[in-house]
C-alpha cells in the first residue's frame, strides 16, 4: 500500500529537531535534565505492560515487569542512541538536500543505510523521508540474502531497535513524524517483530490507543486516531507473521490488543473501536480460511485459536468469520456456528455483498458440508448444499452474458463437488 499522511497537524515541521549541544558539558548537562525528567513522565505516559501481556521468553532479565526495569529500559534507548555516541559525517545529507541525490550519498545510502541513519539522528536532522529511504535500503539488502538469511539478516542490522531509541529519544513533533507515513511504521515494524521488539509495539498501540505519543505536546487528534490506529495493528499482523514468529503469535498479540482496547468503548463507542480492530481481525480470518488445512494451522495452541475466536465474536461485523474460522479448529473442528449463521440470515443476505465476499461465503460453506458429512450429519449437510446451488442459480441468472461462462464453469465444477460429497 501507499503510504500516507494522515495526521495533518500544520504545525509539522519537516525539519524533526534542531542539533543537539555538541560539547561534553552540554551533553552532560542534557542528559542529566533528560533522567530527572524522564523517570516522572513514564510512569504516567508509557504504562507499564500487565504480565499477562508478555508473551513467555520476551522478558529480558530482572523483574520485567517493574517500574525501575522500565525505566532503565527506556534510558538505555536514550544512550544508545546516535546523539550521544556517533559523530556527524559531513557526508551525510537530509534527503531534501540538494546535493542528497549525489552518487556518494546514494552508493553510502545503498550500502550502509544504518549508518546514514545514524548519522543523520546524530545531527539532528532526521526526517519522514530519511526513515523511510534508510529502512527501505535496509530492507533491499536483506532481501538479498536466501531462506531463512532474510530475517537473520534484518536482525543482525538493528534497524528496528535504532528506529526505537530515536523514537524514545525524541521530542513530540518527532514521534509524530515518525506516524505520518504509513510506509515507515510499515518498515520498521518488519524489523522490530525480526528483533523482538513486539513489547514496544503493543506499547506504541497502547500510546496511539490513549491519543498521546508522549512528551509535552504528545496528542493526536481523535478524528485520526481509528484509522491510525487499524493501519498500524494491521501492519503488526502482517509483520508478525512473515517477519516475527508466526500465526499463533499473531493470534495471541491480537487477542491482547482486543483485551486492551476494551476501555475504547465507553470512549469512542462500539462501532469505532470495532473499526481499529476489524481490518486485522479479517486479515488473520481470511489467512485462516485460505490456509485451513495447512501443518501451521494445526499447529495453533487450542487455546489461543479458542480466545481468538472469541474476540472475533465480540466484534460486530466479524459475524462470518468468527462461524468460520471454527471449521479449521486445530483440535475440534465444527461447522454448527456457520451452520446456524446461515439459517439466521435473510434469503436476499446469501446474495448480496461484494463478489469477494461472495466467493468467501461459497467456499466457507463448502468446507462446512464437508465437516458436516465427516461428522455424519447427512441432514445439515445436505440443507447447507443446497443454499450454496440456489446461491450460484440466482448468480448466473443475473450475470451479465459476457461473463455467464466463467460462472457457470465455475458452478459446475462446485456442484459436482457438491454432488461427490453428499453421494
Amino acid at each position: 500500500m501507499k503510504g500516507t499522511s494522515i495526521l495533518n497537524f500544520k504545525s509539522w515541521p519537516k525539519k524533526i529537531h534542531l542539533p543537539l549541544p555538541r560539547t561534553p558539558r552540554e551533553s552532560q548537562q542534557l542528559l542529566s535534565a533528560l533522567t530527572s525528567s524522564f523517570r516522572r513522565q513514564l510512569d504516567r505516559e508509557y504504562p507499564v505492560l500487565d504480565p499477562s501481556d508478555r508473551s513467555s521468553g520476551d522478558a529480558p532479565s530482572g523483574n520485567p515487569h517493574s517500574s525501575a526495569h522500565s525505566h532503565d529500559r527506556h534510558l538505555q534507548s536514550i544512550l544508545d542512541n546516535p546523539l550521544f555516541r556517533v559523530a556527524p559525517s559531513k557526508t551525510t545529507l537530509r534527503a531534501g538536500h540538494p546535493h542528497a541525490q549525489s552518487v556518494q550519498y546514494k552508493r553510502r545510502l545503498a550500502e550502509e543505510p544504518m549508518a546514514v541513519f545514524d548519522e543523520l539522528v546524530a545531527s539532528g536532522s532526521v526526517t519522514r523521508s530519511d526513515i523511510v529511504q534508510c529502512l527501505k535500503a535496509q530492507l533491499v539488502l536483506a532481501g538479498s540474502a536466501s531462506g531463512d538469511g532474510v530475517r537473520e539478516a534484518m536482525k543482525n542490522s538493528g534497524a528496528g531497535s535504532r528506529v526505537v531509541a530515536w523514537f524514545w529519544a525524541s521530542d513530540s513533533a518527532s514521534r509524530k513524524t515518525l506516524f505520518k507515513s504509513r510506509t515507515a511504521t510499515s518498515t520498521a515494524l518488519k524489523f522490530m517483530v525480526t528483533e523482538g521488539l513486539q513489547d514496544t509495539i503493543m506499547v506504541w498501540l497502547r500510546m496511539l490507543s490513549k491519543q498521546d505519543l508522549g512528551g509535552l505536546d504528545g496528542r493526536i487528534p481523535e478524528t485520526v486516531v481509528p484509522r491510525l490506529f487499524s493501519h498500524f495493528l494491521f501492519d503488526f499482523m502482517v509483520a508478525e507473521m512473515r517477519y516475527g514468529r508466526g500465526m499463533s503469535s499473531a493470534l495471541g498479540y491480537y487477542v491482547k490488543v482486543c483485551k486492551m482496547c476494551s476501555f475504547l468503548v465507553d470512549r469512542y463507542g462500539s462501532d469505532t473501536r470495532d473499526a481499529m480492530l476489524v481490518e486485522a481481525g479479517t486479515y488473520l480470518g481470511q489467512w485462516i480460511v485460505d490456509n485451513g488445512q495447512s501443518q501451521e494451522v494445526k499447529e495453533i495452541p487450542a487455546a489461543v485459536y479458542d480466545e481468538f475466536r472469541e474476540a472475533l465474536s465480540a466484534l460486530a461485523p466479524m459475524a462470518l468469520w468468527s462461524a468460520s474460522v471454527l471449521l479449521y479448529h486445530p483440535t475440534h473442528p465444527t461447522a454448527q456456528p456457520l451452520l446456524e449463521y446461515v439459517k439466521g440470515l435473510p434469503p436476499e443476505k446469501h446474495h448480496t455483498g461484494k463478489d469477494s465476499e461472495r466467493d468467501i461465503f461459497i467456499r466457507v460453506t463448502m468446507d462446512a458440508v464437508r465437516v458436516l458429512l465427516d461428522q455424519e450429519k447427512f441432514r445439515e449437510a445436505s440443507w447447507l448444499a443446497q443454499c450454496v446451488k440456489r446461491l450460484f442459480a440466482d448468480e448466473v441468472s443475473t450475470t451479465n452474458a459476457s461473463d455467464k461462462r466463467q460462472v457457470t464453469s465455475k458452478q459446475a465444477d462446485l456442484l459436482h463437488r457438491l454432488d461427490v460429497a453428499l453421494a
